[in-house]
């Protein structure tokens, strides 16, 4: 990125990663149906690529709230 402005190679990056988001919302929300496990919108879409600053802004939490969840929620998890 050159004097704050994002190149189009910025903008592809941005676009596939929300993409990918919103895959794996959709996919999660399938799956979640078929086990009755819910997982946090946080941990989906930090699973998925975007930066914490992404998920707080999708989400409308702030930056340490959506940090503090990621955080308690790898803990709580078996593999975490």
């Amino acid at each position: 990125m050159k004097s704050g402005v994002a190149s189009d190679e910025d903008r592809l990056e941005r676009v596939e990663r929300l993409l990918a988001a919103t895959l794996a919302v959709l996919i999660a929300d399938r799956d979640e149906r078929a086990s009755g496990r819910q997982r946090k919108s946080e941990q989906i879409l930090s699973g998925a690529g975007l930066t914490l600053s992404e998920v707080a802004s999708l989400t409308g939490r702030d930056y340490e709230a959506v940090k503090s969840t990621l955080r308690r929620v790898r803990k709580e998890s078996p593999s975490g």
